[in-house]
């Protein structure tokens, strides 16, 4: 048997299995078409990805109990008030268990951006392996880049590409 073991375990690595169970059929992949979603808001309104058809798109992954997302809040709030009236949206996508831990920490940081409540599906769709994510979609529905994390240096970053994909 000893001798086979070798031989067993390059046959288990070496085959083809499904994707992991985190990575869904057709995930989210940079370059590619951005997977649409429908999301409900905390006051239990339907939006799609597809309202935005068009606009520039910024995904915010983030839960209220994560320190580096609970510290981008006031970066996307600046980065909202900069963008507006161009062809930018923010979308936040909180993956909190309930929005009755959402609503007190939006009114408190004085959130003006649409946020959603996350679904069962939508971390694995958008690959999201850490909060926070963020994933940047271009006007054509395609996503641009992906970040993981936050530092604050990221606002400056965001705004060059966001400027870079607005339509003219």
């Amino acid at each position: 048997m000893k001798r086979f073991a070798p031989l067993l375990a390059l046959f288990l690595f070496s085959c083809g299995g499904n994707p992991p169970e985190n990575e869904a059929a057709g995930a989210a992949r940079l370059g590619q078409a951005a997977p649409g979603f429908s999301l409900r808001s905390l006051d239990e309104k339907s939006h799609r990805l597809s309202d935005f058809k068009g606009k520039v798109v910024l995904l915010d992954f983030w839960a209220t109990w994560c320190p580096p997302c609970r510290a981008s809040t006031p970066a996307l709030g600046r980065l909202h008030r900069k963008m507006a009236g161009k062809d930018f949206a923010i979308l936040s996508i909180s993956v909190d268990d309930a929005a009755a831990a959402v609503r007190p920490f939006l009114e408190k940081e004085k959130v003006e951006y649409l946020t959603l409540m996350a679904d069962s599906d939508i971390q694995s769709v958008y690959r999201v392996r850490a909060i926070p994510t963020f994933v940047l979609i271009d006007a054509r529905g395609f996503i641009a880049k992906i970040y993981q994390g936050f530092a604050p240096e990221m606002e400056v970053e965001w705004e060059k590409q966001i400027n870079r994909l607005l339509p003219n």
